[in-house]
């Protein structure tokens, strides 16, 4: 049991380190293009995050690969080639030589029998006759002076995905309740989702429920994507308004967003300790949003009536105070109040830098010293063996 941890410990530190300087690399390709495509549409943007979100989830079975050096099979101990030995019928005749020569007196030097002691406590120390390597490949004299500082890493990296799939684990269960608690929107409302449908050129319409406990109206499911009304909008909103509103969600489905967002899901799970994956994945949830925007507007919606709709999804929902609220992405106000001026406005450009300066706040420093600390452990963990 204590190998098989030693293992695992070796092998979580080195992956941690080849997942950090590859997605670092990917940071750097996605600050570069983003800085590129500062004047260019939500879309277009909206795309290149995906794509460096993709990149960013290829370094997980990369950095496993680089991580993962098993021992040479051609090498076998020394005490399986002894056993093979004594089994082979051919030795039977070289044992009798061997007892014929024990009668013998041969000169043996005191060099000799010194370096014939040496070479029995080493054996007797390592039956297998081999130097000490840990399961990464890094030669050490004495491993298990280091191998406290990979327990941490380990421990560490492991609390931290546990939480993460836990995370995943209550939003599954949670949407899961509210689609089953909602009810199949009434024949009005399903007929301005047909109408809209017809607009983005879907001919397979997505579920369309109406809930109680939802505050703002959002997608979700990946094998049957459901739209979830609030029903506080069905009534409070003009069927113009609400066409639009239907028609957000509707192009979320037409562009498959719900498998992206498990994608950027799996890869915050995995490489939560990261800070460059928030940054991608941040700017993938905005660019979704404004994206979103621009081809509801594209298909003849006005943004007067569109903006409307924004406002009076956010008076609603600040109204309400429910026990279960589940907030689409980006649906903070500063991000919303940004939303509505690019529409108000019908600008293209992003009124929204990944790389403005912004005070630094607590948590983010926080975050920040933990992920240079978790690093520096798994550099001493991996290479500090290697030079004792």
């Amino acid at each position: 049991m204590d190998a098989t941890w030693d293992q695992w410990t070796w092998f979580i530190a080195s992956w941690l380190l080849h997942c950090s300087w590859m997605v670092l690399a990917a940071g750097f390709v996605f600050a570069v293009g983003t800085l590129c495509l500062r004047n260019r549409n939500a879309s277009l943007r909206y795309r290149w995050s995906v794509c460096c979100l993709g990149l960013v989830s290829v370094c997980i079975p990369t950095a496993s690969m680089m991580a993962y050096q098993p021992q040479p099979a051609s090498v076998k101990p020394i005490a399986s080639v002894v056993s093979a030995t004594n089994d082979d019928p051919r030795s039977a005749a070289s044992s009798s030589s061997v007892d014929g020569l024990k009668s013998k007196a041969l000169p043996v030097s005191k060099a000799a029998v010194s370096d014939v002691g040496i070479a029995s406590e080493t054996i007797a120390a390592d039956p297998s006759g081999l130097p000490s390597t840990h399961p990464l490949g890094v030669a050490s004299e004495h491993p298990g002076d280091f191998l406290w500082v990979g327990n941490w890493v380990a421990i560490g990296y492991f609390t931290g995905l546990l939480v993460m799939l836990l995370r995943i684990q209550l939003a599954g269960m949670t949407c899961w309740r509210l689609i089953s608690n909602a009810r199949v929107a009434n024949e009005p409302v399903l007929e301005i989702a047909r109408r809209a449908a017809n607009r983005l050129g879907i001919r397979q319409l997505p579920a369309i429920k109406v809930s109680q406990h939802v505050v703002v109206p959002f997608m979700t499911g990946i094998l049957q994507p459901t739209v979830l009304l609030p029903a506080s909008l069905i009534t409070g909103l003009s069927a113009s308004e609400l066409q639009a509103v239907v028609l957000h969600e509707l192009v979320h489905f037409r562009r498959h967003d719900h498998w992206i967002l498990l994608l950027q899901r799996s890869v915050e799970t995995f490489l939560f300790f990261h800070p460059v994956v928030w940054v991608i994945s941040r700017s993938t949830e905005r660019h979704r949003e404004m994206s979103c925007d621009d081809q509801v507007l594209d298909v003849g919606v006005s943004n007067v009536t569109y903006a409307e709709s924004l406002l009076q999804v956010a008076a609603f929902s600040a109204m309400r105070a429910p026990k279960t609220v589940v907030a689409a992405a980006g649906s903070r106000p500063s991000f919303l109040k940004q939303r509505i001026e690019r529409i108000i406005d019908d600008s293209p450009a992003d009124t929204f830098n990944d790389f403005a300066p912004r005070p630094v706040s607590g948590r983010p420093l926080v975050f920040m010293m933990a992920f240079a600390a978790m690093m520096l452990c798994a550099a001493f963990t991996v290479y500090g063996a290697s030079v004792s």
